[in-house]
């Protein structure tokens, strides 16, 4: 097996995500909903840490999670 020097290994790291993130480019739009998904699921969350009681909590934190994924779902379809 070929050993290759581990700043061969750094920088073949560094080309594969520099290609994965230029090949999931995005219009401004969608990202600018994107962003708006998680500053409302940040909101959200932090209106469900405010409710009394364990249970009430949990559910409103995976209905945020529910709203986050639909949002997400939106901008990328």
């Amino acid at each position: 097996m070929m050993k290759f020097p581990r700043r061969s290994l750094l920088l073949l790291a560094f080309v594969f995500s520099l290609v994965g993130f230029l090949g999931e480019a995005v219009p401004a739009e969608a990202l600018a909903s994107r962003t708006s998904c998680f500053s409302d699921y940040y909101t959200c969350m932090n209106n469900a840490s405010e409710l009394d009681g364990f249970w009430r909590r949990a559910a409103a934190g995976m209905d945020c999670y529910v709203d986050l994924a639909a949002c997400v779902y939106r901008v990328f379809s």
